[in-house]
């Protein structure tokens, strides 16, 4: 219920300050993790109001530190992550918010990216994928710090062709997390060049 209120109020208040390019290609069921770009706090807002049904987003775990974020983020659906090691209860998180058929939201790069150019991505999400039968979205924001000023230019959502993880014959299993994470920042940087 507070979920959909929040989404209700945010769809009503910012959805007009955001233009989507390339909606028509997202599924509208089945289980998605909607990848994207990372370089300010409202990236999150911008991706989740590309889709009409809930997205838990992954969030570094220090934010859910105090009380008060903590209660508001965990009623948003957010799944808590440890950046630093390998955090098995949110992959499990993950896996089971995918395998109910529903809607991950990851910023592979890990973190926001400072001067606006797109980092490494982090292997988690081809790992995750992996675990869970899933159609990654590639997405790419722009302009996302200028969605609470109504004189701005609107921010830009661009929406990618999905593709399933998928290994290939003889490939091992290192290899095609690799191959798939590379695939994922490919895409994302490709959408990034388009805008």
């Amino acid at each position: 219920m507070f979920y959909k209120v929040v989404c209700g109020i945010a769809r009503f208040l910012l959805r007009p300050r955001i233009r989507f390019e390339g909606r028509e290609l997202l599924p509208e069921d089945g289980a998605l993790v909607l990848i994207a770009n990372h370089r300010h706090a409202f990236d999150p807002i911008a991706v989740g109001l590309a889709v009409k049904r809930p997205v838990a987003f992954l969030a570094k775990k220090e934010l859910f530190a105090k009380k008060i974020p903590s209660w508001f983020l965990t009623k948003l659906k957010c799944i808590p992550i440890d950046r630093d090691n390998m955090d098995r209860a949110a992959l499990r998180q993950s896996i089971d918010v995918l395998d109910d058929g529903g809607i991950l939201g990851v910023f592979p790069e890990g973190t926001r990216s400072a001067d606006g150019k797109l980092l490494p991505f982090k292997s988690g999400v081809s790992f995750i994928a992996s675990q869970s039968e899933c159609v990654i979205v590639p997405m790419a924001v722009e302009g996302s710090h200028r969605l609470l000023n109504p004189f701005a230019a609107r921010v830009r959502v661009r929406v990618g062709v999905p593709f399933p993880y998928e290994s290939l014959d003889g490939e091992k299993r290192r290899q095609t997390l690799e191959r798939m994470t590379q695939k994922q920042e490919d895409s994302v940087r490709l959408l990034l060049e388009e805008m």
